[in-house]
């Protein structure tokens, strides 16, 4: 490539890297909408890196403000076009009165690169989004939820050791389905936009594995860590 052309190439992934970047300051200026709970999130913590993955994941989360109780199994492939990813969890619901429920999510992630990092902008960059619904059977309620944002993360090498830091900021429109209103139908059905923050970490230690954590602001603060392998 002449320098012409790496200069026009330059450029535009400046400007691609900046409009960006815009994007991810705007999801992050807007506010969250208040729901009712149903039960926590398939995609709560989201455990995702920019660029593919080849692997699976076991989890040890902790959702409704830390107070809960759950686990995750994730199933990621990078392919030629788009990254590919199944989700599986469970989690204690807490009620406001009686015993806590038991709450089930499953969801499929969608995945692309779109910035790979440079020396102007130091970052790779990922679309992500999905579709995927969380149950509590018990209490006849259920929601579908689908997200859509930017994954900004880097790769940062040591002598052994490989650290991911990544930032998720995304929306998500959630369709919320219940049977708990006193009121004539008894439904209380409802669909809600709603503005999540991911942050977090994986600790590459060799090829085989590593540990990884992550955190969720939004409605509730959720935090979660465990293995990929």
């Amino acid at each position: 490539m002449n320098d012409r052309a790496a200069d026009r190439s330059s450029g535009a992934g400046l400007l691609h890297a900046g409009a960006l970047a815009a994007v991810a300051a705007a999801l992050l200026a807007l506010p969250g909408a208040a729901a009712a709970q149903v039960s926590p999130e398939w995609d709560v913590p989201s455990f995702h890196l920019p660029g593919g993955e080849d692997g699976y994941g076991m989890y040890v989360t902790f959702p409704q403000d830390m107070e809960a109780v759950g686990a995750v199994g994730t199933w990621r492939t990078a392919g030629e076009y788009v990254d590919l990813g199944l989700r599986l969890g469970i989690a204690n619901v807490e009620r406001p009165f009686g015993e806590d429920e038991v709450g089930v999510s499953a969801g499929l992630d969608l995945k692309n690169e779109l910035v790979s990092a440079y020396e102007e902008f130091p970052l790779d960059v990922s679309w992500a989004t999905g579709i995927g619904a969380s149950a509590v059977p018990e209490l006849d309620r259920a929601a579908v939820r689908v997200p859509l944002g930017l994954i900004f993360g880097r790769r940062i090498e040591a002598e052994s050791l490989t650290v991911t830091p990544y930032l998720y900021p995304r929306l998500a429109l959630d369709f919320l389905f219940r049977e708990d209103s006193p009121g004539p139908g008894g439904a209380e059905d409802e669909t809600d936009v709603r503005m999540d923050l991911d942050f977090g970490a994986d600790f590459q230690f060799n090829d085989e594995w590593s540990i990884r954590v992550g955190f969720t602001m939004g409605r509730d603060f959720t935090a979660g860590a465990g293995l990929t392998f």
